[in-house]
């Protein structure tokens, strides 16, 4: 339909699937989509959402310097947004 912003947002939900199914490398491709198509429209909001899905994938694959770096960018994003992000347990 167009709609560019909703297909990026659309990427995280087959990104969650493949993500519970233990199926990282395959997890990983659809965040870095909504990054892809975020950024494209200067979306900082799914920028900031894609980030942050990336370093829960990198984290579960072990790569913590990796996820890190992924959830500084989210953090800062939504910071620069005024988005409260809440501390994960």
């Amino acid at each position: 339909m167009g709609d560019r912003a909703e297909e990026g947002r659309a990427y995280g939900n087959p990104g969650v699937a493949y993500d519970s199914l233990s199926y990282y490398q395959q997890a990983i491709k659809y965040p870095k989509k909504d990054l892809s198509i975020s950024k494209e429209l200067g979306n900082r909001y799914g920028e900031g959402r894609a980030y942050d899905s990336l370093g829960n994938v990198y984290q579960l694959l072990g790569d913590f310097q990796q996820a890190i770096e992924y959830h500084k960018k989210h953090r800062s994003i939504f910071k620069d947004l005024g988005v409260k992000v809440h501390n994960k347990p």
